[in-house]
């Protein structure tokens, strides 16, 4: 007969798991959680650099997956969740040593995350448990018992389907982490291209001048690129031509910056370039 857990009343609920198991689980659990929660605040980071309505909910989405499965990991008549399932453990009710109800699954998990407030309190509680039980445990009546000597061994098909949903939460956190990197680079990429398109017009503009010995009304009669006629904010390049006889073919391009603003700094800057001569015709008119 195998060993079990003694619960109130001295009803068996199976027997308690290897500690190395119980860590494992635990970590696996853990990094799953805060990862897919981690993953949700990157990608809605990525949605306020990108304003796409996709990021938006991909984050959302991880953050609701990440608060369903710390709720609920271990519920039900599976009593397992990703990290349990992984190392052969069982989530069960520490008296009758029957599955556990999503609620006390929830009120387990959250004295576990308040207990998050104090880290080094609940390992201690779990190695100076004969039965390895926790002090989220102890309140919610739960208890972590070995899955195949309790005769309750999950079914394979059963475990790879739950670890790839991990992997699946993992490569998705991943994604949003990296794009928070690269989108974090975006103000700053930015500028550099708002900066270089000012050049990009300057030239064009003053090649017009050069051929016809007078400035472009507007931007509208310069050859650019349609990328090319709005800053990365998406407004219009600002244009000041000089008026006849006060100041030759000299103009003026101009972007307010991610505030559409005059002033400011960083990415607000005000950014312009100023082109053409002064007193005379450009070079080339005939």
């Amino acid at each position: 007969m195998v060993e079990s857990i003694q619960g109130r009343g001295g009803d068996r609920a199976g027997p308690p798991p290897a500690l190395a198991r119980r860590c494992g689980a635990w970590v696996v659990d853990a990094v799953l959680t805060a990862g897919a929660a981690l993953g949700g605040l990157a990608w809605l980071a990525v949605a306020e650099f990108t304003r796409h309505p996709a990021a938006r909910l991909l984050g959302a989405a991880y953050l609701a997956w990440a608060a369903w499965y710390l709720l609920t990991r271990d519920a039900g008549p599976g009593g397992a969740g990703i990290g349990k399932a992984g190392f052969d453990l069982l989530l069960v009710d520490a008296v009758t040593g029957a599955p556990c109800s999503r609620r006390r699954t929830a009120a387990r998990a959250l004295v576990g995350a308040v207990l998050w407030l104090i880290p080094i309190a609940e390992p201690l509680a779990v190695l100076g448990s004969r039965r390895r039980r926790g002090i989220a445990d102890l309140v919610a009546g739960t208890a972590v018992v070995q899955a195949t000597a309790a005769g309750g061994a999950l079914r394979p098909r059963r475990v790879r389907w739950r670890i790839g949903i991990g992997l699946a939460v993992g490569v998705g956190a991943l994604a949003g982490l990296t794009g928070v990197t690269i989108t974090s680079r975006l103000p700053e990429a930015r500028v550099d291209t708002a900066r270089s398109n000012l050049v990009t017009i300057r030239d064009g503009v003053a090649f017009m001048a050069s051929r016809s010995g007078r400035l472009p009304a507007s931007l509208d009669e310069v050859p650019l690129h349609p990328s090319q006629r709005r800053d990365p904010w998406g407004r219009p390049y600002l244009y000041e031509p000089s008026r006849a006889g006060t100041d030759g073919l000299r103009f003026t391009l101009r972007t307010l910056g991610a505030d559409g603003a005059p002033g400011g700094e960083g990415q607000d800057a005000d950014l312009e370039e100023i082109g053409g001569q002064t007193g005379s015709p450009a070079p080339g008119r005939r």
